[in-house]
């Protein structure tokens, strides 16, 4: 499958390659990041699928690592951009 192999530009009829995702939620996150780093803790929700490139490519410099990162419906993550990205806890679903 192109979307596990490494085929970064590879994208499904009417959807986004692996690519296209990270270019776009990398910049959001950190633009989120930026407005509310006064502020403490920010809460966002997302697609499991676009998270986990997300986290692909700021953990592992790697889109096509998002395979490593499924989350359960409804878990929380807590991921901290600064100074370095890290995830603190990963698919908790305590709080279910």
């Amino acid at each position: 499958m192109a979307l596990t192999t490494g085929d970064h530009d590879f994208a499904p009829p009417g959807g986004e390659s692996l690519r296209e995702v990270a270019d776009r939620m990398i910049p959001a996150l950190r633009e989120i990041h930026e407005q509310h780093q006064d502020e403490g803790q920010v809460l966002l929700v997302s697609h499991g699928a676009a998270l986990a490139v997300a986290l692909g490519v700021l953990l592992e410099n790697n889109p096509a690592s998002w395979t490593n990162y499924q989350f359960a419906n409804c878990s929380l993550t807590e991921l901290v951009l600064s100074p370095a990205p890290y995830v603190n806890f990963f698919n908790s679903t305590r709080h279910l």
